[in-house]
């Protein structure tokens, strides 16, 4: 791979790390605002009856919170593998670009 394909690949690899950090960064806030309404809701059922129909559809909704905030974990873990696969990829690129400016030098000396 040639110097000006190699560093197209390097900065094409900045730009994805950086849309996949965001992406990341909008997760962890979703997760944060589910978390809150997580608090709110168990500090209303603190004072109902266990089984009150009121209790009972705060669970469900507990529960349905739940399973988004497992799903946003899931997209989390995701896209921190494709974040670290990235970083490798970047890395070894960049000890590629540095070889091959090396070697022009070299040639050109």
């Amino acid at each position: 791979m040639g110097v000006a394909a190699t560093l197209f690949r390097v900065l094409a690899n900045k730009h994805q790390l950086a849309d996949y950090q965001f992406q990341q960064q909008m997760l962890n806030q979703s997760k944060f605002q589910l978390q809150a309404q997580l608090g709110s809701l168990w500090g209303i059922t603190a004072n109902l009856e266990p089984n009150s129909p009121t209790m009972l559809a705060l669970n469900a909704q507990i529960a349905q919170i739940q399973t988004i905030d497992k799903g946003l974990e899931l997209q989390s873990q995701r896209l921190s593998t494709q974040i670290q696969a990235l970083q490798a990829e970047s890395d070894g690129l960049n000890k590629v670009l540095e070889k091959n400016i090396s070697n022009t030098f070299k040639l050109l000396a």
